[in-house]
């Protein structure tokens, strides 16, 4: 189980230091304008903290047998919702170049139609949060 722990916090350190580089664009002025790059770089900067803390943990404590059951209930609901969330991934990335997926959502929330003069752009607007995936 420690090479799991090991394994796991290694690829969070690594989310964490990629989280931080490709948000170093991201206006940051501080605390008192914190602007769009300041919850990237904290939800980051946490992630290496606490993936540090499992490494630390895991040497501290003696090894002791601990087996998963990947037949139980709960585990089940676990593994259910992970991928849940790994098909709304590649849902929100093959529906992003398509207008006719993602422009009428965005259309029909901002009750506006794409011809008018005072219309937003969806994809400039939301864009740079998916640009990354």
């Amino acid at each position: 189980m420690k090479k799991y722990n090991y394994l796991t916090s290694a690829i969070l350190i690594f989310v964490g230091i990629m989280m931080i580089y490709l948000t170093k664009d991201f206006p940051f002025e501080g605390l008192q304008d914190v602007g769009g790059g300041f919850f990237p770089k904290l939800i980051g900067g946490l992630l290496i903290v606490l993936s540090v803390l499992v490494i630390v943990d895991t040497a501290v404590k003696p090894e002791g047998e601990l087996t998963i059951d990947f037949k139980d209930p709960g585990m089940q609901k676990v593994l259910i919702m992970c991928g849940i969330m790994v098909v709304y991934c590649v849902i929100m990335k093959l529906a992003y170049d398509r207008d006719c997926v993602y422009g009428c959502g965005m259309q029909l929330l901002d009750g506006r139609t794409k011809t008018s003069q005072n219309s937003w752009n969806y994809r400039r607007d939301f864009g740079v949060y998916l640009r990354h995936f």
